[in-house]
């Protein structure tokens, strides 16, 4: 008889929360009314202001590449894998340096990363443990780069591993980062929000 993987109760109901908010997020965006203008209304200029103009996404293995890092496919599913509705555009990958684990990557590149991202937040929060640590939740504007929203953390109850998601334009990282790989991950980060 095969020997079935037992998950903990916590790790269920995370990704529970993490569908109905998907599913939520997904909803309400559709039917969210956006207010209109009759052409009355003049939009203002922010004078001395200046932003970072678009730009194409860095591909991201050439990042991996100039890291010097190799990847294999991945036997564990990403939580990206579970709140975004069509999972065949989540790319997962084990991220090595020198056959050595740093992180379980994932990302999707998509227009509702913002709702996927909230949704993740929201459901994650909710779910913390009393030994969540090092917890990190913040939108960074670096000067010359895009702005970037973080959420970091460590919760045993969640994963053994130190989680980070980096949301950057359109496109939102995952990473399951191995003990003493953070300054891998810091690196590829910083490619990533380019």
């Amino acid at each position: 008889m095969p020997m079935r993987l037992q998950m903990p109760t916590a790790v269920i109901f995370v990704l529970l929360l993490v569908a109905i908010g998907a599913i939520d997020a997904r909803l309400t965006r559709s039917a969210m009314l956006l207010p209109t203008t009759d052409g009355s209304m003049e939009v203002q200029k922010m004078n001395g202001q200046t932003g970072v103009a678009p730009t194409a996404d860095p591909n991201v293995f050439a990042v991996i590449a100039h890291l010097r890092m190799a990847t294999q496919t991945p036997h564990e599913q990403p939580l990206l894998g579970r709140i975004v509705p069509d999972t065949s555009r989540v790319i997962g990958r084990i991220l090595l340096t020198q056959n050595d684990r740093v992180a379980l990557f994932a990302f999707v590149q998509s227009p509702d990363v913002k709702a996927y991202f909230s949704a993740l937040k929201d459901s994650l929060h909710a779910s913390f443990s009393a030994k969540v640590q090092d917890l990190i939740d913040t939108q960074e504007a670096p000067a010359g780069k895009p702005i970037r929203s973080i959420l970091a953390f460590k919760d045993p109850a969640i994963s053994e591993e130190r989680l980070l998601f980096l949301r950057v334009r359109d496109r939102l990282y995952e990473f399951h980062i191995a003990e003493g790989k953070d300054a891998d991950v810091q690196r590829m980060v910083e490619a990533l929000s380019e």
